[in-house]
């Protein structure tokens, strides 16, 4: 399972845009994301443990490419502007239509740099 970007940060100041892939780990072969309901990304203050940013499917923010095998998340500046610099914590979880099953697929952190 991966969430990709250039770098290991973020800036405040620029429109963050990701590519999301999730991998089978047995296999290592793409998982097809055309059954999924949702995908949902969270940044978290690892501070006060308040969720400070979402984006997913149904908010637009997160966008299934035409292949089914990977999503773009694309947070605009206006709300990357609006973040502290500090390392939040960051997830990604998946609803599947069929059984509507949530999953968490990735627990992790990630640094939200001042922009200049």
């Amino acid at each position: 399972m991966a969430i990709s970007t250039a770098s290991e940060y973020v800036s405040s100041l620029e429109t963050w845009i990701t590519t999301i892939e999730l991998y089978d780990d047995n296999d290592n072969t793409a998982i097809n994301l055309s059954a999924v309901e949702d995908i949902i990304v969270s940044l978290r203050d690892p501070e006060t443990k308040k969720t400070v940013l979402t984006a997913s499917l149904d908010t637009g923010e997160i966008v299934l490419s035409l292949d089914n095998l990977s999503a773009v998340l694309t947070v605009p500046r206006s709300r990357m502007s609006a973040l502290d610099a500090k390392t939040y914590e960051i997830g990604l979880r998946v609803i599947w239509t069929a059984n509507t099953d949530e999953r968490q697929y990735i627990l992790g952190t990630m640094a939200v740099v001042e922009g200049l």
